[in-house]
């Protein structure tokens, strides 16, 4: 039997100067310059496969990249629509390099833009200017970059990436439907162009995959000199009393080059750190910790219904119980400091926050808790002491717990689990795996 998890800068955009000569700037937005007006999209029609020798990587834009050979692989890559016009576009542009050359692009803007109403939706992300240079469409590089720009605003916090396209051009609708997109709205950029324009918008992850996402954010153990920096793509607890690493945590984190994760580990002064690689995290990010020394383990976001009927042996939390309790948080936790009394009291004062204690013979044996969410529940914080393991305390947890969310009309436990120990006891419990993940500690 193992543990239930507690939870389990620098990109070159392209922006106006007052002559509208482009320039890379860090972290802004704005509009492309004159140069760039040619079509909305400039994908290709290439049908088919073709074969491109080398990388095919996306990164973000670098301030010493070439604009002039961007712009100039726009216009090729447009030359087939410029007749149509083009909108300006803002906010991080992505690019795919071969031999030297950028020969691919793409810019998103994060949730909750502007333009009809479902750009203003605040789970919503849009990707616009998505093009390939003429010679190398075909091959393949339009779906990689797109891909990464999805993942890129699934890491924003976005469930939906939209866009927009002439609603004339019937093969572009068609491709983007092949991508999983589907028409949700319209809009009109005329007279900046001379045609109207669908919304298409694709789903970037379910309910239940946004449930385990957002699912660990908030039910940490603090201290008083404790901070959460909290934001789009940015989740970090920073303890600096903590000197074992477990109550400092990178959550999220939109750190996209080596510099940055340099950065942001030496924030931590030299204390050890929890940091989580998400599917939706760049795909350089593990190997990017490995390198600061640090080691690493597989987790599960897991979810099921609840339902059934709470054991005989586990009560929920009250003040009759909280001493047991605390006895056994401190000693399951490894907190024999005092610091014990002092997180069981912060999250009994929490109204969406329970806590149970289970008893094997009569003795307080393990203890869990749960966090009411928008949408379902996170089951977090169980651990069974050793003297007790494998008599039955963390199922009879597990199933107390499951049998209090039902009683209350909560249609959905989620819970991050180590795949070494807790993973397996949840398969046979009825859970189902939402998505996997690795934990990186150390620093």
């Amino acid at each position: 039997m193992g543990r239930e998890s507690y939870h389990p800068d620098c990109i070159g955009l392209l922006a106006p100067s007052d002559t509208h000569v482009p320039r890379a700037i860090t972290r802004s937005e704005g509009t492309l310059p004159s140069s760039y007006r040619a079509a909305r999209i400039g994908l290709g029609a290439a049908v088919g496969t073709r074969r491109i020798h080398g990388l095919m990587t996306p990164r973000p834009l670098r301030p010493d990249d070439d604009l002039d050979a961007l712009t100039a692989m726009l216009h090729r890559a447009y030359a087939p629509l410029a007749a149509q016009g083009m909108r300006c576009a803002r906010g991080e542009t992505w690019v795919i390099e071969h031999d030297g050359r950028l020969v691919a692009t793409g810019t998103l803007e994060g949730p909750g833009t502007s333009g009809c109403a479902w750009y203003a939706r605040p789970d919503v992300a849009k990707v616009q200017q998505l093009a390939v240079d003429p010679t190398f469409q075909g091959a393949g590089m339009g779906r990689t970059l797109h891909d990464r720009i999805a993942a890129r605003a699934r890491a924003l916090g976005a469930t939906e990436l939209a866009l927009d396209t002439s609603e004339h051009a019937g093969g572009l609708h068609a491709l983007y439907g092949r991508w999983g997109y589907r028409r949700v709205d319209t809009i009109d950029h005329r007279p900046t162009v001379n045609y109207a324009s669908v919304v298409l918008s694709k789903t970037l992850e379910t309910p239940e995959e946004t449930l385990a996402r957002r699912a660990p954010g908030g039910a940490h153990r603090l201290r008083d000199d404790s901070t959460i920096e909290q934001g789009p793509g940015r989740y970090v607890v920073r303890t600096p009393s903590d000197p074992t690493g477990w109550l400092n945590e990178v959550v999220e984190h939109d750190a996209l080059t080596d510099a940055e994760v340099s950065a942001t580990v030496r924030s931590f002064a030299g204390r050890p750190l929890k940091w989580c690689v998400w599917p939706w995290s760049d795909p350089d990010l593990a190997q990017r910790l490995t390198a600061h020394g640090m080691t690493s383990w597989t987790a599960s976001a897991m979810v099921r219904e609840p339902g059934g009927a709470c054991p005989d042996g586990v009560v929920r939390v009250d003040a009759d119980v909280v001493d047991a309790f605390t006895a056994v948080w401190a000693e399951g936790w490894g907190q024999q400091d005092g610091t014990a009394l002092r997180d069981v009291q912060r999250y009994l004062e929490q109204p969406d926050v329970r806590l149970f204690l289970a008893h094997v013979d009569g003795e307080p044996a393990g203890v869990a808790g749960t966090r009411d969410l928008d949408g379902g529940a996170y089951l977090f914080g169980a651990v069974v002491l050793p003297r007790h393991r494998g008599r039955g305390a963390y199922r009879d947890l597990l199933t107390a717990r499951l049998a209090d969310l039902a009683s209350r009309g909560v249609p959905l436990a989620v819970t991050h689990a180590r795949d070494a120990t807790s993973t397996p006891i949840l398969d046979r419990a009825g859970f189902r795996r939402v998505f996997g993940y690795r934990v990186f500690f150390g620093g």
